[in-house]
């Protein structure tokens, strides 16, 4: 696919790793629709920054139960639909609530909003951000395993059922990029050493691997990892490949 004058609806592209993919994509001549929640300011910063016309900025809040069709309703014709956002809760906040995040924002809300963008004419594509443990067989740590796991399923089973609609859909697994917002000190020094490739995923990479996605026409249903190896688990360095 050309990205060429497309639309492409980026959630959580304010900042952090959404916004470097809109960076990146609006640089090849991409038409890009900015979504954010709480971080109106940062969007419309960047809305300043991209190159070409026509970008937009949506505020929605994704934790709630109609977000999506709010969002999907606003931003219109949509040909490219890439469901960055996601949520790391503070583990200062109760349980519950903690599971009830994680389930909306990570997989109840970007499915609604795949199954939406489906619906419309192809030909197209979706690319959900994912993480690099849903490819290892790791056991399921808590409800953002799980949220992640179910949105890689959709995204296998979406790629079957959409394809001969013309619509292609792939996930990104990507490994450690940057911390999270309450961890934003952290250096991650303890991960990138366990690492087959002992470095942090590079941000132009990642954004690469998602123009890389939407540009080949002929891949639907992968689950790409972007991770410097991580989902291979940890080698012992005394074994012998």
């Amino acid at each position: 696919m050309d990205l060429f004058g497309k639309r492409i609806l980026i959630t959580g592209s304010a900042k952090r790793v959404g916004a470097h993919i809109a960076k990146t994509l609006a640089s090849c001549g991409a038409t890009i629709l900015i979504h954010c929640n709480k971080s109106i300011k940062e969007a419309n910063e960047l809305l300043l920054l991209l190159p070409g016309t026509g970008h937009q900025v949506f505020q929605v809040d994704l934790s709630k139960e109609n977000s999506a069709l709010e969002l999907f309703q606003q931003a219109g014709r949509v040909d490219v639909l890439i469901n960055n956002a996601s949520v790391y809760p503070a583990p200062t906040l109760p349980e519950e609530v903690v599971e009830k995040l994680n389930m909306q924002v990570n997989y109840l809300t970007p499915s609604k909003l795949m199954k939406l963008t489906l619906m419309q004419d192809g030909p197209g594509c979706v690319i959900n951000i994912l993480d690099q443990e849903v490819l290892t067989s790791l056991p399921i740590r808590g409800s953002y395993s799980i949220s992640k796991r179910m949105l890689r399923d959709a995204t296998i089973e979406a790629a079957f059922n959409f394809a001969r609609k013309n619509w292609r859909v792939n996930a990104i697994a990507p490994g450690p990029v940057l911390p999270p917002d309450f961890l934003l000190n952290s250096k991650m020094t303890k991960t990138l050493a366990k690492l087959p490739l002992p470095r942090k995923v590079d941000l132009d990479d990642l954004a690469n691997s998602v123009k890389f996605l939407i540009e080949n026409e002929s891949i639907t249903g992968a689950i790409l990892p972007v991770d410097c190896g991580q989902h291979l688990g940890v080698i012992n360095q005394d074994e012998k490949i």
